[in-house]
């Protein structure tokens, strides 16, 4: 029997982590911003420019420290960034806080383009709103932002082109920017306008006037009202369960006890103008210049209402931040394997899977097991067959026999083997129209040596053809089955750009993605295309996985050794693994054991990120009489999960199913068995 309980959010939308090793050697955390990041807490990103450039000491660090009281007082974590010494630093502790508030002349401001030089040379520097943005939501997986208020058009920007980069990136970063509206001192209505044409998503709180930052009014209106902390959560996640990589503003009028004269604020500015146009004050200093001479201009009003709207953005962008953290605590379709009432949602009950990756001409030796264990460096007696084979194609079949429409997509070479392996797979079944012809290709072929008892010594893949896969192609050739597909599986034999851009399609139409590592020298693709936090399911064994965390954690790990040892042994062996992809983004991942079962493992975002559930399924032993070989079985136990899931079963019958077709795979001479048939589908 199967012991399958407590599996979480299967197909929840989680933390779409974008803390990928790149980042990973100039890279810090806080141990509080680490720890709420890891118990699913609300957390809220401060930029430091603010605290450098736009106030005078000793205001400038009262004022980083209310803003950060007021955020834990409202239930979220602060989450100020920096850069320090050429390190990445989200969360600075009192004493950086008080050094970067001291001496701002020795901190660089740091947009996008900026970045990579303080990095680069070690430089400390204080990111503005591009920067902060950049590293909170690509970096972090923090997609709350509170800052005064975000750059923009500056006045006569329609000649100078003084534009700020803020508005650049946030129509390329996922992030919510909480802010009092543009700067006064800025063009709000070509701000706006610039907005517009990036896609930036502006939401007025509680108002349908844009605010000027000191003032509540600037005589320009909002696309788009929200009332309530909840409205603003659901429009956040929403944003980013789309795909659409864009970020929000959400404009938040200072308070009305708060507010300056609109009148006084707007005469200073136009002095301030005047005067920095005859000192010839260009570019990022002209900011700073013209914010310090308002507020001498205005006796000091304008910071004290300067003061005043971060600390209400900063109360309103805590509050937003432990919605939205509710928000995906609560929605997950999926809360055990025991409680699992809701299937995949899907548009339709057509079944229909689409599978990507190999087609290869298989060619298999096999030593039999009353013979000798396989000797290195010698030739050996045994038996060599060909069939068809590869990953895509296995999971392919295997969907088909349990009574699933799959369409395969892949791709052979003009040679012999390209056109035997489009007849065989035609003979089989399988539909073709999937597979493209590359003019000048060799055909992909795989040879295995597999020893005493049936496992794999090693192998050679020739596999290059598969680098010839374009997405744009492939999407107009098979457009009315990706778009139809319920659920979409891909192997890692694709080049890494198109691992991304199917990764891209599933996430913009909410297409379950599962993603099969396909060998060690491959399982890292995924990684390298970015695609973690848009991956539903992954299914290594125990070497790609450790390789996996190895190259995510930039930490050796090596496969577990599961030989005499226990369940609860194997879940605590495997849990730092399993952890770190999912700390990545990914939703559920499915390790294969060999005849030790699979270990399940979702991330519950209710839970400690150490608490991360785990359940060890055995599989039924198989005698050594019975059993061939396991080279088809991973690939049959993933196109029987498929072809379940497609059909809107539950994650638990997904798995019976796939662990069934596994065993029958093992009995077989064929990589996938025969006697795999719609008797396994629990809803056929």
């Amino acid at each position: 029997m199967l012991r399958l309980s407590n599996i979480a959010g299967a197909f929840s939308v989680l933390k779409r982590c974008k803390q990928t090793v790149r980042w990973r050697s100039c890279f810090n955390t806080s141990s509080e911003v680490r720890k709420a990041l890891e118990h699913g807490r609300g957390v809220v990103a401060l930029e430091s420019t603010i605290i450098a450039h736009g106030m005078p000491f000793p205001a400038n660090l009262d004022t980083a420290l209310a803003v950060e009281g007021v955020v834990r007082e409202h239930g979220a974590t602060p989450a100020t960034i920096a850069i320090l010494k050429g390190q990445v630093k989200v969360g600075l502790e009192t004493d950086e806080l008080q050094t970067l508030a001291q001496s701002a002349s020795d901190f660089a401001k740091a947009s996008r383009r900026d970045l990579a030089v303080a990095v680069g040379l070690g430089q400390s520097a204080a990111t503005t709103v591009s920067g902060t943005a950049i590293v909170a939501a690509e970096a972090a997986n923090i997609p709350i932002f509170v800052t005064g208020g975000i750059g923009g058009v500056h006045r006569g920007g329609e000649g100078t082109m003084d534009v700020s980069a803020d508005l650049t990136d946030l129509s390329r970063t996922p992030i919510l920017v909480v802010c009092a509206g543009a700067k006064s001192i800025l063009d709000i209505p070509r701000t706006l306008e610039v907005l517009e044409t990036q896609g930036v998503t502006v939401l007025g709180w509680q108002t349908d006037e844009f605010p000027a930052f000191f003032t509540q009014r600037s005589g320009c209106s909002v696309p788009h009202r929200v009332d309530s902390v909840e409205d603003v959560a659901r429009v956040l996640d929403a944003n980013r369960r789309l795909g659409l990589g864009s970020g929000i503003v959400l404009a938040v009028p200072i308070s009305p006890e708060h507010a300056a004269d609109g009148e006084v604020i707007e005469r200073a500015i136009q002095v301030a103008l005047e005067e920095a146009d005859e000192k010839n004050i260009r570019a990022r200093d002209t900011t700073p210049f013209l914010l310090r001479r308002v507020n001498e201009l205005t006796g000091g009003a304008s910071l004290r209402a300067n003061i005043q709207l971060v600390l209400n953005n900063a109360k309103i962008g805590a509050q937003v931040s432990a919605a939205y953290a509710e928000l995906q605590a609560r929605e997950r379709p999926f809360t055990s394997f025991a409680e699992a009432a809701q299937p995949l949602s899907i548009k339709d009950h057509s079944a229909c899977a689409v599978v990507i990756g190999g087609v290869v001409m298989d060619t298999v030796g096999m030593t039999p097991c009353d013979r000798p264990e396989f000797t290195i460096g010698s030739s050996n007696i045994g038996q060599v067959t060909q069939s068809l084979g590869g990953v895509g194609k296995n999971i392919a079949e295997c969907s088909g026999r349990v009574g699933v429409s799959t369409l395969l997509i892949s791709a052979v070479g003009s040679d012999l083997s390209g056109d035997v392996i489009i007849s065989m797979a035609r003979a089989s079944g399988m539909r073709v129209d999937g597979i493209s012809k590359v003019p000048n290709e060799r055909s992909a072929s795989y040879v295995a040596v597999h020893g005493k008892g049936g496992d794999l010594v090693g192998g050679i893949a020739d596999m290059e053809i598969f680098d010839k896969l374009s997405w744009p192609t492939t999407y107009a050739q098979n457009k009315r089955d990706l778009d139809a597909a319920n659920i979409i599986a891909c192997d890692s034999n694709v080049p890494t750009t198109f691992l991304a851009e199917i990764a891209g399609f599933c996430a913009r139409h909410a297409k379950p993605l599962w993603v099969e590592p396909t060998s060690n020298a491959k399982c890292c693709r995924s990684i390298e295309a970015g695609i973690l936090p848009h991956i539903t399911f992954i299914s290594p064994n125990s070497t790609e996985l450790a390789t996996l965390a190895s190259a995510i954690s930039g930490d050796p790990y090596t496969a577990v050794h599961l030989d005499n040892v226990d369940s609860p042994t194997i879940i605590d062996l495997l849990r730092p693994q399993v952890r770190i992809l999912l700390n990545e983004g990914v939703k559920t991942v499915i390790v294969s054991l060999g005849s030790h079962g699979l270990v399940v493992g979702t991330q519950s975002s209710t839970e400690a990120i150490d608490s991360a559930q785990l359940i060890h399924v055995e599989s039924d032993p198989i005698s050594p009489v019975k059993f061939k070989n396991s080279n088809g079985a991973g690939d049959s136990f993933v196109g029987a999960a498929i072809a379940v899931l497609a059909s809107g079963a539950t994650l638990e019958q997904a798995v019976n199913a796939g662990l069934s077709a596994a065993t029958m795979s093992c009995q077989s001479n064929e990589a996938v068995s025969p006697q795999i048939s719609r008797e396994l589908h629990p809803k056929l």
